[in-house]
């Protein structure tokens, strides 16, 4: 069983998650989803919270699947057991869930640069391999690929993630999350910044 495994912050998950969550259900047998803590990273919302949102957009995923002509032979889902902020842990939580999985981890292009100085990064690459998925702004480096597929094997995804981000959400730049996931944000009033924008937007 050919399995995706996808750690994101999802600080909210975006459009642009939404669109990596429908193709990665087009090309693997299950993708494992998880809010993860990134420790290079700052949150705005909880871990709980996250997951909670990206359970929301996972739901969506598989019932746009279910209602299609085509429905995807695969199955989505969100599991909390496997974040950690360390990727090798949550690679060792799903090789305990699924004994028999190949597994593939999920990153966007702006993470290739840090992987290296990711915790035991080359025992992680020893044991899945990875797919990295194209960003606006975050150009692959053929050094950087080089030394990837000296230690497993690269896929690079052929789409691409909008130009959007939870950043620019934060920022309140643009819309672009869902209809489900804003309204999350809104009871539970997170990310007073845009909040403060859409009070104050007729």
């Amino acid at each position: 069983m050919n399995i995706a495994l996808f750690g994101t912050s999802a600080d909210p998950p975006t459009q642009g998650h939404q669109k990596i969550l429908r193709w990665l259900t087009g090309h693997y047998d299950r993708v494992a989803v998880w809010a993860s803590d990134n420790p290079f990273k700052q949150h705005g919302a909880s871990l709980a919270q996250r997951t909670s949102m990206l359970r929301l957009v996972t739901e969506a995923v598989q019932q746009a699947s279910n209602n299609s002509e085509q429905p995807f032979d695969s199955s989505i889902e969100v599991y909390p057991e496997l974040s950690h902020p360390r990727s090798l842990i949550s690679l060792q939580r799903a090789q305990q869930h699924w004994p028999q999985g190949n597994f593939t981890f999920v990153i966007g292009s702006d993470l290739v640069p840090q992987l290296p100085r990711w915790y035991a990064a080359e025992a992680l690459l020893a044991q899945a391999r990875l797919l990295v998925i194209p960003r606006p702004g975050y150009g692959l480096l053929q050094s950087e690929l080089n030394w990837l597929r000296d230690r497993t094997v690269v896929a690079i995804a052929p789409i691409q993630g909008p130009a959007v981000s939870s950043t620019d959400y934060r920022q309140g730049r643009i819309p672009v999350i869902s209809a489900a996931v804003d309204d999350y944000i809104r009871r539970e009033q997170l990310y007073a910044y845009p909040q403060a924008i859409l009070k104050t937007t007729p």
